[in-house]
């Protein structure tokens, strides 16, 4: 008897020894994320998303750039250095923590050397001017000498409109002495030899005719028009 207890003894010790083991290599640790969203790693798209929000961080490293998703706010520590492809160009000023984009010009210069233009009508024509992407054309015009009617040459200005195609007299400037100068400051008077006018930008293309409407023939030194945006 005594020896019969001793071997169910050892059977239950082994059964017990066994049921641990067991146990301890099936045992799990639960993991509790707090505060969505919950962040997944694709290895196969390379990417971080945090989910369910919507939004996501995606890492391409083919194309070296990083795009960022949905509604989240992005903290750049130290000075960055940002490079933007192709135009407008963008430069981030880190004294002043700002974004700035440098003003674009174009000048396009439309009598160059000495033009004469006949008496009555004579005009001398700008090429069409691409107004796309600026809001303002400043126009100046020159002549070699004082004439007697100077508000007798004309400088109309028109754009495209954009119904008929056709270009629209939108004003007209002359060389008659300017009411209104255009500085204030320091007794500027601008010369009876320039006409100069600034006009917004209304249409994608413009032109220029200077028109002398006297008698007699006269000559244009030089005329271009300044674009800004």
């Amino acid at each position: 008897m005594r020896h019969i207890a001793v071997t169910i003894l050892f059977v239950l010790i082994c059964v017990v020894t066994c049921s641990t083991m067991s146990l301890a290599q099936t045992r799990t640790t639960p993991v509790e994320v707090k505060n969505a969203p919950s962040v997944k790693i694709d290895a196969t798209a390379n990417t971080v998303k945090m989910d369910p929000s919507g939004n996501s961080v995606k890492i391409d490293p083919t194309a070296n750039t990083v795009q960022v998703s949905g509604t989240t706010s992005v903290n750049v520590a130290n000075t960055p250095t940002v490079s933007v492809g192709n135009s407008p160009v963008v430069k981030i000023d880190s004294t002043q923590n700002t974004v700035k984009t440098p003003a674009q010009s174009t000048i396009i210069s439309f009598a160059t050397p000495s033009i004469p233009l006949a008496a009555n009508g004579g005009t001398l024509s700008s090429p069409l001017i691409n107004c796309a992407g600026y809001r303002e054309m400043r126009i100046v015009s020159t002549i070699p000498s004082a004439c007697a009617s100077p508000e007798n040459i004309h400088i109309d200005v028109r754009f495209r409109a954009q119904y008929s195609g056709a270009y629209a007299l939108f004003g007209t400037g002359s060389f008659a002495t300017a009411t209104t100068q255009m500085t204030p400051y320091a007794n500027f008077t601008q010369s009876n030899l320039v006409a100069y006018m600034s006009v917004p930008i209304v249409s994608d293309y413009a032109r220029v005719d200077i028109v002398n409407k006297q008698t007699y023939s006269i000559s244009i030194s030089d005329a271009w028009v300044y674009l800004l945006n």
